[in-house]
Protein backbone atom coordinates (compact mmCIF):
# COMPACT_ATOMS: atom_id res chain seq x y z
CA UNK A 1 0.00 0.00 0.00
CA UNK A 2 1.29 3.42 -0.88
CA UNK A 3 2.68 5.46 2.22
CA UNK A 4 -0.55 7.16 3.59
CA UNK A 5 -0.64 10.69 4.76
CA UNK A 6 -4.24 11.41 5.69
CA UNK A 7 -6.66 8.19 6.93
CA UNK A 8 -10.28 8.69 8.27
CA UNK A 9 -11.31 5.41 10.08
CA UNK A 10 -15.12 6.01 10.07
CA UNK A 11 -16.69 3.31 12.76
CA UNK A 12 -19.88 2.66 14.51
CA UNK A 13 -20.91 -0.15 16.93
CA UNK A 14 -20.54 -4.50 16.81
CA UNK A 15 -19.83 -6.91 19.18
CA UNK A 16 -16.94 -7.26 21.10
CA UNK A 17 -15.66 -9.26 24.24
CA UNK A 18 -15.15 -7.35 27.33
CA UNK A 19 -13.28 -8.56 30.42
CA UNK A 20 -12.01 -6.57 33.31
CA UNK A 21 -8.95 -4.85 33.55
CA UNK A 22 -7.58 -1.65 34.92
CA UNK A 23 -8.18 1.52 33.25
CA UNK A 24 -6.13 2.44 30.18
CA UNK A 25 -5.96 5.98 31.44
CA UNK A 26 -4.61 4.88 34.43
CA UNK A 27 -1.31 4.19 32.95
CA UNK A 28 0.97 7.47 30.29
CA UNK A 29 -0.22 7.64 27.22
CA UNK A 30 3.19 6.48 25.76
CA UNK A 31 2.86 3.32 27.52
CA UNK A 32 1.34 0.43 25.60
CA UNK A 33 -1.82 -0.56 27.72
CA UNK A 34 -2.44 -4.22 28.70
CA UNK A 35 -5.11 -5.50 26.79
CA UNK A 36 -6.81 -8.55 26.16
CA UNK A 37 -5.93 -10.01 22.29
CA UNK A 38 -8.35 -12.62 22.27
CA UNK A 39 -11.67 -13.92 24.25
CA UNK A 40 -10.93 -13.54 27.75
CA UNK A 41 -11.22 -16.32 30.19
CA UNK A 42 -13.06 -14.26 33.04
CA UNK A 43 -15.50 -12.16 30.24
CA UNK A 44 -18.01 -11.34 32.08
CA UNK A 45 -20.23 -9.81 29.12
CA UNK A 46 -20.21 -9.21 25.42
CA UNK A 47 -20.54 -5.76 24.82
CA UNK A 48 -21.79 -4.45 21.81
CA UNK A 49 -19.18 -1.82 20.62
CA UNK A 50 -17.88 -1.32 16.72
CA UNK A 51 -19.44 -1.66 13.64
CA UNK A 52 -17.06 -2.00 10.50
CA UNK A 53 -14.04 -0.26 9.77
CA UNK A 54 -12.74 1.94 6.83
CA UNK A 55 -10.09 3.43 5.33
CA UNK A 56 -10.66 6.71 3.47
CA UNK A 57 -8.96 10.28 3.04
CA UNK A 58 -5.36 11.52 2.97
CA UNK A 59 -3.36 13.58 5.09
CA UNK A 60 -1.49 13.25 8.39
CA UNK A 61 -4.71 12.60 10.43
CA UNK A 62 -6.38 9.96 11.96
CA UNK A 63 -10.22 10.41 12.43
CA UNK A 64 -11.92 7.29 13.78
CA UNK A 65 -15.71 7.70 14.71
CA UNK A 66 -17.97 5.16 16.35
CA UNK A 67 -21.87 5.77 17.77
CA UNK A 68 -22.13 4.66 21.05
CA UNK A 69 -24.50 2.27 22.98
CA UNK A 70 -24.60 3.89 26.47
CA UNK A 71 -22.45 5.57 28.39
CA UNK A 72 -18.50 5.13 28.68
CA UNK A 73 -16.79 5.13 31.58
CA UNK A 74 -13.57 6.73 30.13
CA UNK A 75 -12.05 7.63 26.16
CA UNK A 76 -12.06 4.26 23.89
CA UNK A 77 -8.37 3.81 23.24
CA UNK A 78 -6.97 2.23 20.01
CA UNK A 79 -3.68 0.95 18.58
CA UNK A 80 -2.34 1.02 15.83
CA UNK A 81 -0.11 -1.94 14.64
CA UNK A 82 1.50 -2.53 11.65
CA UNK A 83 2.82 -6.16 10.87
CA UNK A 84 2.96 -6.80 13.97
CA UNK A 85 4.64 -3.91 16.20
CA UNK A 86 2.78 -1.33 17.56
CA UNK A 87 2.83 1.67 16.45
CA UNK A 88 0.35 4.43 17.67
CA UNK A 89 -1.27 4.27 20.91
CA UNK A 90 -4.40 7.17 20.85
CA UNK A 91 -7.61 7.82 22.33
CA UNK A 92 -11.31 9.04 21.13
CA UNK A 93 -13.17 11.56 22.84
CA UNK A 94 -16.82 12.26 22.95
CA UNK A 95 -18.34 14.87 20.79
CA UNK A 96 -20.68 17.51 21.82
CA UNK A 97 -23.73 16.01 21.59
CA UNK A 98 -22.26 12.63 23.42
CA UNK A 99 -23.45 10.55 19.96
CA UNK A 100 -20.05 10.13 18.49
CA UNK A 101 -16.47 9.44 19.34
CA UNK A 102 -13.86 10.54 17.35
CA UNK A 103 -9.38 10.81 17.55
CA UNK A 104 -7.10 12.34 15.38
CA UNK A 105 -3.64 11.72 15.63
CA UNK A 106 -0.91 13.24 13.01
CA UNK A 107 1.05 10.35 11.92
CA UNK A 108 1.96 9.10 8.64
CA UNK A 109 1.44 5.37 7.84
CA UNK A 110 4.15 3.63 6.24
CA UNK A 111 3.58 0.85 3.60
CA UNK A 112 2.40 -2.13 5.10
CA UNK A 113 0.79 -5.76 4.55
CA UNK A 114 -1.06 -6.14 7.63
CA UNK A 115 -2.24 -3.23 9.62
CA UNK A 116 -4.49 -4.16 12.97
CA UNK A 117 -6.44 -1.24 14.33
CA UNK A 118 -7.54 -2.28 18.30
CA UNK A 119 -10.70 -0.33 20.28
CA UNK A 120 -10.38 -0.96 23.57
CA UNK A 121 -12.10 0.76 26.55
CA UNK A 122 -14.75 0.33 29.26
CA UNK A 123 -18.69 0.73 29.27
CA UNK A 124 -19.91 -0.28 32.98
CA UNK A 125 -16.43 -0.84 34.64
CA UNK A 126 -16.21 -3.48 32.17
CA UNK A 127 -13.07 -4.17 29.48
CA UNK A 128 -13.70 -4.45 26.10
CA UNK A 129 -11.41 -4.85 22.89
CA UNK A 130 -12.52 -5.19 19.21
CA UNK A 131 -9.51 -5.78 15.85
CA UNK A 132 -10.16 -5.14 12.60
CA UNK A 133 -7.77 -6.21 9.98
CA UNK A 134 -6.28 -4.16 6.83
CA UNK A 135 -4.02 -6.06 4.02
CA UNK A 136 -2.28 -4.36 1.31
CA UNK A 137 -4.87 -2.38 -0.53
CA UNK A 138 -7.77 -3.02 1.09
CA UNK A 139 -9.65 -0.21 2.31
CA UNK A 140 -12.16 -2.13 4.55
CA UNK A 141 -11.12 -3.85 7.88
CA UNK A 142 -11.98 -7.19 8.39
CA UNK A 143 -13.20 -8.27 12.16
CA UNK A 144 -11.18 -11.02 14.05
CA UNK A 145 -12.94 -14.12 13.15
CA UNK A 146 -14.43 -12.98 10.32
CA UNK A 147 -14.34 -13.98 6.90
CA UNK A 148 -13.58 -11.12 4.23
CA UNK A 149 -15.74 -10.16 1.73
CA UNK A 150 -15.21 -11.09 -1.70
CA UNK A 151 -15.35 -8.33 -4.92
CA UNK A 152 -16.39 -10.63 -7.65
CA UNK A 153 -15.08 -7.22 -9.88
CA UNK A 154 -11.56 -7.34 -7.87
CA UNK A 155 -9.98 -8.49 -11.16
CA UNK A 156 -11.45 -5.41 -12.80
CA UNK A 157 -9.40 -3.27 -10.72
CA UNK A 158 -6.11 -4.45 -11.93
CA UNK A 159 -5.37 -1.44 -14.34
CA UNK A 160 -3.08 -3.33 -16.43
CA UNK A 161 -5.35 -7.07 -16.43
CA UNK A 162 -6.60 -7.09 -20.64
CA UNK A 163 -8.79 -9.37 -19.91
CA UNK A 164 -10.45 -10.91 -17.09
CA UNK A 165 -12.59 -13.94 -16.14
CA UNK A 166 -16.32 -12.63 -13.96
CA UNK A 167 -18.39 -15.49 -12.42
CA UNK A 168 -20.63 -17.08 -14.99
CA UNK A 169 -23.02 -17.81 -12.07
CA UNK A 170 -22.73 -14.55 -10.72
CA UNK A 171 -26.17 -12.13 -11.27
CA UNK A 172 -25.47 -9.29 -13.22
CA UNK A 173 -25.31 -6.29 -10.42
CA UNK A 174 -27.74 -3.38 -11.11
CA UNK A 175 -25.39 -0.39 -12.77
CA UNK A 176 -23.16 1.86 -10.95
CA UNK A 177 -21.92 5.28 -12.50
CA UNK A 178 -17.93 5.39 -12.18
CA UNK A 179 -16.92 7.63 -9.29
CA UNK A 180 -13.92 9.54 -9.64
CA UNK A 181 -12.64 12.80 -8.38
CA UNK A 182 -10.72 13.69 -11.29
CA UNK A 183 -12.41 15.28 -14.04
CA UNK A 184 -12.97 13.15 -15.82
CA UNK A 185 -16.57 11.47 -16.70
CA UNK A 186 -17.48 8.21 -17.78
CA UNK A 187 -21.41 8.76 -18.99
CA UNK A 188 -23.85 6.22 -20.11
CA UNK A 189 -24.36 2.73 -21.04
CA UNK A 190 -24.04 1.24 -25.08
CA UNK A 191 -24.38 -1.99 -26.01
CA UNK A 192 -23.98 -3.75 -29.60
CA UNK A 193 -25.17 -7.26 -29.48
CA UNK A 194 -23.15 -8.78 -31.92
CA UNK A 195 -26.01 -11.60 -32.58
CA UNK A 196 -29.12 -11.99 -34.95
CA UNK A 197 -32.23 -10.25 -33.36
CA UNK A 198 -28.99 -8.61 -30.86
CA UNK A 199 -29.41 -4.90 -29.89
CA UNK A 200 -27.32 -2.50 -32.39
CA UNK A 201 -27.26 -0.08 -30.25
CA UNK A 202 -29.47 -0.10 -26.80
CA UNK A 203 -28.67 2.22 -24.53
CA UNK A 204 -30.65 0.65 -22.24
CA UNK A 205 -28.69 -1.27 -19.45
CA UNK A 206 -31.43 -3.46 -18.74
CA UNK A 207 -31.64 -4.45 -22.40
CA UNK A 208 -28.04 -5.94 -22.09
CA UNK A 209 -27.48 -9.93 -21.67
CA UNK A 210 -25.98 -10.91 -17.71
CA UNK A 211 -22.87 -11.38 -19.62
CA UNK A 212 -22.86 -7.91 -21.00
CA UNK A 213 -23.95 -6.25 -17.90
CA UNK A 214 -21.23 -7.94 -16.00
CA UNK A 215 -18.65 -6.42 -18.06
CA UNK A 216 -20.34 -3.40 -18.74
CA UNK A 217 -20.19 -2.74 -14.82
CA UNK A 218 -16.68 -4.22 -14.65
CA UNK A 219 -15.63 -1.50 -17.02
CA UNK A 220 -17.04 1.27 -14.87
CA UNK A 221 -14.52 0.12 -12.11
CA UNK A 222 -11.87 -0.23 -14.56
CA UNK A 223 -12.26 3.39 -15.68
CA UNK A 224 -12.52 4.46 -11.47
CA UNK A 225 -9.34 2.28 -10.66
CA UNK A 226 -7.14 3.97 -13.70
CA UNK A 227 -8.79 7.89 -12.91
CA UNK A 228 -7.78 7.03 -9.22
CA UNK A 229 -3.81 7.31 -10.90
CA UNK A 230 -4.67 8.61 -14.63
CA UNK A 231 -1.80 8.58 -16.79
CA UNK A 232 -0.16 12.35 -17.44
CA UNK A 233 -0.77 12.52 -21.02
CA UNK A 234 -4.65 12.12 -20.60
CA UNK A 235 -4.02 15.08 -18.34
CA UNK A 236 -2.37 16.73 -20.91
CA UNK A 237 -5.08 15.58 -23.43
CA UNK A 238 -8.16 17.77 -21.67
CA UNK A 239 -5.87 20.59 -21.33
CA UNK A 240 -4.02 21.16 -24.45
CA UNK A 241 -7.23 19.86 -26.90
CA UNK A 242 -10.92 20.53 -27.41
CA UNK A 243 -11.77 17.24 -25.61
CA UNK A 244 -13.93 17.85 -22.22
CA UNK A 245 -12.85 14.92 -20.87
CA UNK A 246 -15.98 12.96 -21.41
CA UNK A 247 -15.96 8.97 -22.00
CA UNK A 248 -18.75 6.70 -22.72
CA UNK A 249 -19.54 3.42 -21.49
CA UNK A 250 -19.64 0.94 -24.85
CA UNK A 251 -20.32 -2.84 -25.21
CA UNK A 252 -19.74 -5.70 -27.96
CA UNK A 253 -20.89 -8.14 -26.46
CA UNK A 254 -20.07 -11.58 -28.56
CA UNK A 255 -21.30 -13.75 -25.64
CA UNK A 256 -24.12 -15.90 -27.07
CA UNK A 257 -23.18 -19.27 -28.84
CA UNK A 258 -24.91 -17.72 -31.63
CA UNK A 259 -22.70 -14.72 -31.86
CA UNK A 260 -21.38 -13.65 -35.56
CA UNK A 261 -18.17 -12.99 -34.92
CA UNK A 262 -15.45 -12.84 -31.94
CA UNK A 263 -14.25 -10.41 -29.15
CA UNK A 264 -10.77 -9.13 -30.05
CA UNK A 265 -10.16 -6.98 -27.52
CA UNK A 266 -10.94 -3.68 -25.81
CA UNK A 267 -10.86 0.04 -27.72
CA UNK A 268 -10.57 3.61 -27.15
CA UNK A 269 -12.42 5.35 -29.74
CA UNK A 270 -12.54 9.15 -30.24
CA UNK A 271 -15.85 9.09 -32.12
CA UNK A 272 -16.28 13.03 -31.64
CA UNK A 273 -14.14 15.67 -30.11
CA UNK A 274 -16.31 16.02 -27.20
CA UNK A 275 -16.92 12.22 -26.47
CA UNK A 276 -14.03 9.34 -26.23
CA UNK A 277 -15.75 5.71 -26.47
CA UNK A 278 -14.27 3.92 -23.87
CA UNK A 279 -15.23 0.15 -25.40
CA UNK A 280 -15.09 -3.35 -23.48
CA UNK A 281 -16.03 -6.49 -25.13
CA UNK A 282 -18.14 -9.70 -23.75
CA UNK A 283 -17.02 -13.27 -24.91
CA UNK A 284 -18.26 -16.46 -23.80
CA UNK A 285 -17.53 -18.21 -20.88
CA UNK A 286 -17.28 -15.05 -18.39
CA UNK A 287 -14.27 -13.52 -20.11
CA UNK A 288 -14.26 -9.49 -20.58
CA UNK A 289 -11.98 -7.09 -22.17
CA UNK A 290 -11.48 -4.13 -20.83
CA UNK A 291 -8.78 -1.00 -21.49
CA UNK A 292 -6.02 -0.74 -19.88
CA UNK A 293 -3.80 1.72 -18.38
CA UNK A 294 -1.28 1.70 -21.11
CA UNK A 295 -4.11 1.91 -23.54
CA UNK A 296 -5.37 4.78 -22.02
CA UNK A 297 -1.57 6.66 -22.02
CA UNK A 298 -1.37 5.29 -25.99
CA UNK A 299 -4.94 6.63 -26.66
CA UNK A 300 -3.89 10.12 -25.13
CA UNK A 301 -0.60 10.30 -27.27
CA UNK A 302 -2.18 9.46 -30.36
CA UNK A 303 -4.70 12.04 -29.60
CA UNK A 304 -2.31 14.58 -28.34
CA UNK A 305 -0.41 14.52 -32.30
CA UNK A 306 -3.79 14.45 -33.99
CA UNK A 307 -4.77 17.45 -31.66
CA UNK A 308 -1.56 19.30 -32.32
CA UNK A 309 -2.30 18.89 -36.11
CA UNK A 310 -5.86 19.53 -36.13
CA UNK A 311 -5.71 22.60 -34.12
CA UNK A 312 -7.24 21.05 -31.03
CA UNK A 313 -10.08 18.54 -33.05
CA UNK A 314 -9.35 14.62 -31.66
CA UNK A 315 -11.97 12.76 -33.35
CA UNK A 316 -10.51 9.53 -34.78
CA UNK A 317 -8.01 8.99 -32.45
CA UNK A 318 -7.79 5.55 -31.30
CA UNK A 319 -5.85 2.97 -29.75
CA UNK A 320 -6.33 -1.07 -28.85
Amino acid sequence: MKNLTKVAIFTSFLFAIGCGESDPAANGENEVRSRCTSKCDDATSSLKVLEGMTLVGEGSEFNLTSKTVGELDNEVWIDIEIDNEVVVLTEMFPSADGTTYDTKSTFDLPAYETMTVVAFGFINSVKYEQKFVFTGDEKVGVEDGEEPAVDPFAAAKDVEAAVITIDPNLAAPDYKSADVEVDFALDGTEFWQKWVGGENPTYSYSVGSEAGRKCMYASARRFEAIMADPPQSILELKDESNWNGRFFNWNDDYSPDNAQGSASGSVLWAWKTHLVKFISQTAPAGKCHLPTKSMLDRFAKVALTRSAAENGEIEGAQSR
